[in-house]
């Protein structure tokens, strides 16, 4: 008896072990397999089967000033539409005058009363179109965001002399030159240059900067974006940057991407800089997104 249920337990044992061993193998197949599913489910869009919304288009007021402290008195308005493949770079005067709800004052008086989301609103109040987000940046970290991409190859007309409020001298000479990002600030702050030379240089000079470095910067997209917000004060969200992302990239590895400055026309009245009406229908024209209402 004992013989006879000693080799029973060996067999139950033995049948126990196989089976045992070939549920796990089983079960380790069938959730790996669960994981591949869910990991292919939840991984982001393919580029090439990614489909540009025309909600993609965004229009951004860059503020910059000399330092983090100082109110802004440099404007840019850029917009970007990856489905027509255009960047439009526009300089404005930082003594326009705006009104904004009752007051009314200089694009820079009124940053200074409000911060940069009443400077957003003066700015569109003054063209009669929609700015999606604004970038908040003092020359110190502009320096570094133009270092980042590679510095701009730029034909200088006019020499530029700036001294920094900390006291420090930087000197652009004219002729074609790679400008690096202290040069590049300085540029924008040449005081040698009268309000609309000021702020058609600033469009041209950024256009110039995008149309040569974009292009190199889509295989490291995420890290620049994330060493800009770093850099600045935004409300650019991370929510923005990533509904946008191929959108972006599309645009920078194209080859027929047109990079646009606006040439403002217009003049001093007093303290205050009049931009002609032609040049504000045009920057209406170009900056008007495809939900923007039109004039009754």
């Amino acid at each position: 008896m004992k013989t006879g249920w000693s080799a029973f337990l060996k067999s139950f044992l033995i049948s126990f072990v196989i089976i045992f061993s070939l549920g796990a193998i089983l079960f380790s197949y069938l959730m790996n397999d669960q994981y591949k599913a869910l990991e292919s489910s939840s991984a982001p869009h393919v580029t090439e089967n990614y489909t540009l919304q025309e909600d993609e288009e965004m229009n951004i007021l860059v503020a910059m000033s000399e330092t983090r402290e100082a109110v802004a008195d440099r404007f840019l308005l850029l917009n970007i539409d990856p489905i027509d493949r255009m960047v439009i770079v526009t300089g404005i005067p930082n003594n326009a005058q705006a009104t904004v709800n009752i007051k009314t004052g200089t694009i820079s008086e009124l940053y200074d009363y409000g911060g940069a989301p009443m400077a957003v609103r003066a700015v569109q109040n003054l063209f009669f179109i929609t700015i999606d987000r604004y970038i908040r940046v003092d020359n110190e970290s502009l320096a570094q965001i133009v270092d980042m991409l590679g510095g701009v190859e730029y034909e200088v007309e006019q020499p530029a002399v700036y001294q920094s409020p900390t006291g420090s001298t930087v000197e652009v000479e004219t002729g074609r030159q790679l400008l690096d990002g202290r040069r590049f600030a300085a540029m924008l702050r040449n005081r040698e240059l009268d309000t609309l030379e000021q702020v058609n240089t600033a469009a041209r000079l950024t256009s110039a900067l995008l149309e040569q470095r974009l292009g190199g910067l889509s295989k490291k997209l995420d890290s620049f974006y994330r060493e800009m917000v770093n850099l600045t004060d935004t409300n650019l969200s991370s929510f923005d940057y990533e509904y946008r992302k191929h959108g972006l990239t599309a645009l920078m590895e194209s080859g027929g991407t047109i990079y646009q400055p606006v040439v403002l026309d217009g003049k001093e009245e007093g303290e205050v800089f009049a931009i002609s009406d032609i040049s504000k229908k045009e920057v209406k024209e170009l900056y008007r997104l495809p939900t923007d209402e039109e004039d009754s």
